[in-house]
């Protein structure tokens, strides 16, 4: 385990570090056209013109030095380096652990290197892991030049640097598969705007102010409708990464391989780019085996006791099944939940117990098929939950953590209800939260 204290100066370790050449490589960067990621918009605005406002330009040059740099800002961030370092130490101090001194390591969008560089120096002053090679890519020519530079400076002495390329970082065609021992990401930039909804006569940050108003406090019917579809395309964007990004976890972090792989999707589309995905990123040997459009609360054509692990990455909530918050009365779901909250008007607080109500039914049908499906003994986990919709009212609704245990006995799982452990999403993140249990055992 990682010792997990921030240093107050910049690292001492940070100092010459050495490129790796010619044969040495692992690959190469790509030549000829780029291929466009899915994310640039250009009615939204292309990526390059958001990071080009940053000072990218400011960090490429020769004559800065270390202290100059750990304390620019960079990346789209309004923290600096320094800042940035103390705010990630804890989480990649534990997260980054298991690696060892020599390991190789990629980061996709990596942007303009900062954040390699700082996870290099927080593994070599938490856990003396050094000598580590590193590989990279971002979607920006600029930044993958800066990139170079930030890490000749501020990378510890002794990392070396192998390829640091132009990509989208949803498709690495270029990179080989089975090939680092951690790969991660610091940033996920979304996918902006997709059905260019906002892009209106109106001022894009008011055009997005009406439409989220709209769906915050159930006013106009369609206006709320396209924040749904908008959400649920950016949605598709990180999930439809979520298993391939499992299968390599599981690789890198317990050597755990040749694994087959069976699943669901509601959306026939998202079935169709799962099946491309998972035969692009999935590890080499994993078996992929039948990917169908179903509704996962009715998984009548999977097997019973099939599987050694079972679950989703999201439970896709159920939003409003009794048009509660879609009325003429305009009452919005922050209305009825302070009314139940302060125990005020009676009726508001029994129609946010039978929207909760419903939801609860909801997630238990879902959790249930995986309860069915699984092996005795082994697990169920469900990501990303969401709390009930008066716990965070700009989330889609979700159940509360004490609710897991209640279900156990309510809805008759054959769940070890001592088993059930619940985990935050991430440091800042505590709005959601993930879903580990175990399935009983058979009795011999």
């Amino acid at each position: 385990m990682m010792r997990s204290q921030a240093p107050i100066s910049p690292s001492p370790a940070a100092g010459i570090s050495s490129s790796i050449v010619g044969k040495d490589l692992l690959f190469t960067c790509p030549v000829g056209p780029k291929s466009i990621a899915a994310n640039e918009n250009e009615a939204s605005g292309l990526i390059a013109d958001f990071y080009n406002k940053t000072n990218g330009e400011g960090n490429s040059k020769a004559n800065r030095t270390v202290e100059e740099l750990t304390n620019t800002v960079y990346d789209g961030w309004t923290k600096t380096f320094k800042e940035n370092k103390k705010l990630f130490y804890d989480w990649k101090a534990e997260q980054f652990s298991t690696l060892q001194s020599g390991d190789v390591i990629y980061e996709s969008a990596c942007g303009e290197g900062f954040n390699l560089a700082m996870t290099l120096q927080i593994m070599k002053e938490a856990g003396k892991i050094e000598n580590v090679s590193v590989y990279g890519n971002d979607y920006i020519d600029k930044s993958v030049e800066v990139g170079h530079y930030v890490l000749e400076k501020l990378a510890p002495s002794g990392t070396k640097i192998g390829s640091l390329c132009q990509g989208d970082s949803s498709n690495l065609h270029f990179v080989p598969s089975d090939s680092f021992d951690l790969a991660y990401t610091g940033y996920i930039d979304p996918i902006d705007d997709p059905y260019h909804l906002f892009n209106t006569d109106d001022d894009t940050a008011e055009a997005k102010n009406d439409l989220c108003d709209a769906k915050n406090e159930n006013g106009d019917w369609a206006k709320a409708k396209l924040v749904d579809i908008d959400q649920a395309a950016q949605e598709e964007w990180y999930a439809k990464w979520n298993l391939a990004m499992t299968l390599q976890i599981m690789k890198e972090a317990g050597k755990i391989e040749n694994i087959s792989v069976y699943g669901n999707d509601y959306i026939e589309k998202s079935v169709e780019v799962g099946h491309h995905v998972l035969e692009q990123l999935a590890p080499t040997g994993t078996k992929i085996g039948a990917l169908c459009q179903g509704d996962s609360s009715n998984l009548y054509f999977v097997p019973s006791n099939s599987f050694d692990l079972a679950y989703t990455g999201y439970i896709e909530a159920i939003t409003d099944p009794y048009n509660i918050f879609d009325t003429d009365d305009g009452y919005s779901a922050s209305d009825l939940c302070k009314a139940k909250i302060e125990n005020g008007d009676w009726a508001k607080a029994k129609l946010v117990d039978i929207d909760q109500a419903a939801q609860e039914e909801w997630y238990a049908k879902w959790v249930s098929e995986l309860v069915r499906i699984v092996k005795p003994g082994k697990p169920v986990i469900i990501e990303n939950v969401a709390r009930p919709l008066c716990d965070d009212v700009n989330d889609w609704g979700g159940v509360s953590k004490k609710w897991w245990k209640l279900a156990v006995s309510k809805y008759k799982w054959d769940i070890d209800v001592d088993s059930i452990i619940t985990k935050e999403l991430s440091p800042g993140r505590e709005h959601r939260y993930h879903v580990s249990m175990r399935k009983n055992a058979k009795m011999i």
